[in-house]
This record gives C-alpha cells, sequence and structure tokens, in this order.
C-alpha cells in the first residue's frame, strides 16, 4: 500500500512517497525494511504503487533494452507495451497472466506507475493507459488525499518539494494504508 505523488514547478520535477512497505498484513517502517518506492533508471525516476517486485523487473527490463529516457507519452507507451510483451513470453515467469476482470479487454498489471523524466511527469495504469502530467499527479491508496493537497498548495506555493511533501504527508494523515515519513526524490 502507497502513495507516490509526482510535482513538476518551476524548472522541478519530485516524485515523493510515504516510507511505510506492507507485505501482506504486516506494515513496516523504513528502519527495518527498505521502503523505497521509487527507483531511478538513467534520468529517469520509477515510482509504483502495487506489486513492489516490479522496481526488478523494471530495472532488469530497462537494462536489457538500453534505456536512456523517454521524450513523450509515446516512448513510455513503447517501453510498457515491450514490458507487457515480455511478461507473457514467459520472462519473468513468476507473473501471473489472469486479467483481474473478465469483462475488461486490456492487461491488469495490478500496479501503477508514476515516471518522471526531463520531459515531464506521465502516469501509466494498470490497463496500459499513460497520460502527460502537466503540474502534478499521484498514485497508490492514498492518491485521492495527496490530490486534494496539491490541489490546494498548487498555485499559493513556490516549491515542488514542499507540495509532493505535503500531498504525501496528507495521505499519510487521513489513509490508513500510508504512513511513516515522507521521501523527495528529485530529479531536477
Amino acid at each position: 500500500m502507497s502513495v507516490v505523488v509526482g510535482v513538476k514547478k518551476n524548472d522541478s520535477i519530485v516524485l515523493a512517497t510515504d516510507s511505510f512497505r506492507h507485505l501482506g498484513s504486516s506494515r513496516f517502517a523504513p528502519e527495518i525494511v527498505n521502503t523505497s518506492k521509487v527507483s531511478r533508471i538513467a534520468n529517469t525516476l520509477f515510482g509504483v504503487a502495487g506489486w513492489s517486485v516490479y522496481h526488478y523487473i523494471l530495472r532488469d527490463y530497462a537494462k536489457r533494452q538500453k534505456f536512456s529516457q523517454f521524450a513523450n507519452e509515446h516512448d513510455v507507451y513503447q517501453f510498457f507495451q515491450g514490458l507487457w510483451d515480455e511478461l507473457q513470453q514467459g520472462r519473468f515467469g513468476f507473473v501471473n497472466h489472469q486479467c483481474n476482470s473478465e469483462s475488461s479487454p486490456f492487461v491488469d498489471l495490478d500496479s501503477s506507475f508514476l515516471i518522471a523524466t526531463d520531459a515531464g511527469i506521465y502516469t501509466v495504469t494498470a490497463d496500459l493507459c499513460v497520460l502527460s502530467c502537466e503540474r502534478y499527479w499521484a498514485i497508490g491508496v492514498g492518491s485521492d488525499f495527496a490530490f486534494g493537497a496539491m490541489y490546494y498548495l498548487y498555485d499559493r506555493e513556490d516549491s515542488a518539494d514542499r507540495i509532493a511533501e505535503m500531498g504525501v504527508r496528507a495521505a499519510i494523515q487521513f489513509c490508513t494504508h500510508c504512513g511513516g515519513e515522507s521521501i523527495i526524490h528529485r530529479l531536477r
């Protein structure tokens, strides 16, 4: 369970997360286990809300693809389409290939992603919908609270770090599945 937020303002781009890691019904603080929910690959930050194993899968896939950077939504989509193809071909044999909804014709990664690049912030939903985010975005169980805080602060605060931190802190305060401290990851 997580919250991951991204903010772009005044030439700064940041991702921020809460610092608790959930494994089944247990919740662990950062002093017990690594709670990072953001991976840096080249000059790109990948935030994951959902299955944390995606950090390893993304790093492995990006390394083999000689990943450098995303320039736009299409680049992000192609990267995740290629990842999905590899998941289906059995490269990662431990991944379940069943869609959670029999009525959906689309993939279901059971996780969502928030990506920060020099070109901006992108979100990738579990069904591989890619959106470019002009100001801010949030994923994970605490995202509704984070959105509210960032909406209120964006035109009142100049610091992308502060807006992201307060988005995460709102999620920590009001969502029972978020906790700990906010961790800021700066792209620039």
